[in-house]
């Protein structure tokens, strides 16, 4: 209903929060990545990426190694092109389930279809939507979609912090995984090219009090229509 494409800094739209005292930074770690068709071997990929938007549109994108998204980020590494990808927020219940299953990888190959996993888990089907600004699709009731381009060979640093130390690992960010150890590190990058979203005269109010914001059905976040 809404399609931003200019003057995008996502951090005016997406909300990002603090974790722990001993971060420097902020954190948009609610964003689901979704992935559909030929870049996930003709199925999909639904799951969360940590991501710090430190340059406007520009964030960087955590990927577990060996996850889904790190095996297709590793088979187009040297592409000429970005890989593109909707960021998808406030989704229904069943793809939070499915994309917060963490490392699901290891019986779930590539290739495989998360979101019609999801749709079984809710007992009907879930709907997807074509991006408007790139070669990609988004899971239709999403409250918000960030629709851009990982960019694997474009890294930066996490945090100014850790980028002025020169060393990974070392300062605190985000505590997300136990791979991540809530530590930063050069990571890829995510282009956003638009912002798409509900009409907001018909957006819920979204109470922020879980790690995942705006995922109304995951930890102790809250909803109320307003």
């Amino acid at each position: 209903e809404e399609v931003i494409t200019g003057d995008l800094d996502v951090n005016q739209y997406i909300t990002a929060i603090r974790h722990t005292l001993l971060e420097s930074e902020m954190t948009v770690g609610s964003g689901i990545s979704c992935v559909v068709g030929d870049y996930f071997d003709g199925g999909s990929h639904i799951g969360y990426n940590r991501m710090n938007f430190r340059w406007g549109n520009i964030g960087t994108f955590q990927v577990a190694p060996g996850s889904h998204l790190w095996q297709v980020m590793t088979k187009h590494y040297r592409d000429d092109k970005p890989i593109p990808l909707t960021m998808c927020f406030g989704v229904p219940p069943a793809c939070t389930l499915l994309a917060g299953s963490g490392f699901n990888y290891v019986i779930l190959p590539k290739g495989c279809d998360e979101i019609g996993i999801a749709g079984a888990v809710q007992g009907s089907p879930v709907s997807i939507v074509k991006a408007r600004t790139v070669d990609a699709w988004a899971i239709a009731e999403s409250e918000c979609v960030l629709e851009g381009y990982l960019h694997p060979r474009d890294k930066r640093w996490e945090t100014a912090e850790a980028e002025a130390s020169g060393q990974q690992g070392k300062a605190f960010f985000h505590p997300e995984w136990s791979g991540y150890m809530g530590k930063a590190y050069v990571t890829p990058t995510f282009h956003v090219t638009a912002i798409t979203m509900r009409r907001c005269s018909s957006k819920p109010i979204i109470g922020l009090l879980g790690v995942h914001n705006m995922d109304d059905s995951n930890l102790s976040t809250s909803v109320r229509e307003g």
